[in-house]
């Protein structure tokens, strides 16, 4: 596309060549499909990853008008769409004592695996509060009086002791991906203030975000190298 695009434009600026009619065509063609593709990206259509929920409502057994036998012609379908409110476990773990009758050896399983060191927080909480934090700036203040309105009393020491930890947990991922920033050849910061609500007032937070953008060169139809960049 990007030949023919270089092509038409070195048809267009010389005035000694014809210009074929089929290019106003397909240049035409072009910007449709173009058209409908953009409208595509920024519109989506509505997600159908919900899982569905049948609920299939009794019909008569007979026929209201002269009490005759029924058979189904058709049915009509009626969506509404429902939200399943946050629901709090807590997962008991049982590791049996065992004993042995010969030696009176004592053996026991070994304790599950949680990602803070004698934590009991599970992976999914933990996540839950750190995108709430980072994501959606919810500070951890906000977020105890959530969960506290819920039942579940976590305090806001407890919770930026746990957003400490997994902060350490993943300063290796964090790192990795800092070498793969920087070793780009051009990259791109952006420094982003957000209003947050502290306790009893509104602070201003900064984002600063870097991407990655490796230029990627082509050969253009006269020959030239055309930039771009992913």
């Amino acid at each position: 596309m990007i030949a023919l695009f270089a092509h038409a434009g070195g048809l267009i600026g010389r005035s000694d060549l014809p210009i074929p009619e089929w290019l106003f065509g397909w240049a035409a063609a072009m910007v449709l499909i173009c058209s409908f593709v953009a409208l595509a990206v920024l519109w989506p259509s509505p997600r159908l990853e919900e899982p569905r929920e049948r609920r299939v409502l009794p019909g008569p057994s007979a026929c209201p008008c002269c009490g005759g036998k029924l058979a189904k012609l058709g049915e009509t379908i009626t969506e509404t769409l429902e939200v399943i409110p946050r629901q709090w476990k807590v997962i008991q773990t049982v590791r049996e004592k065992l004993t042995c009758r010969a030696c009176e050896t004592i053996t026991q399983p070994p304790a599950p695996f949680h990602p803070i060191a004698r934590g009991r927080a599970g992976p999914n909480l933990l996540a839950m509060i750190v995108e709430a934090k980072f994501g959606q700036h919810i500070p951890l203040n906000r977020q105890s009086e959530t969960f506290a309105r819920e039942g579940i009393e976590l305090d806001v020491s407890t919770l930026a002791d746990w957003v400490g930890a997994c902060t350490a947990a993943l300063a290796p991922l964090t790192e990795l991906i800092r070498l793969h920033v920087m070793a780009a050849e051009r990259l791109h910061g952006d420094d982003t203030t957000v209003p947050v609500w502290a306790k009893g007032k509104t602070i201003t937070g900064r984002l600063w975000t870097s991407a990655r953008r490796p230029p990627v060169r082509r050969t253009g139809a006269g020959g030239g190298d055309l930039l771009l960049l992913a």
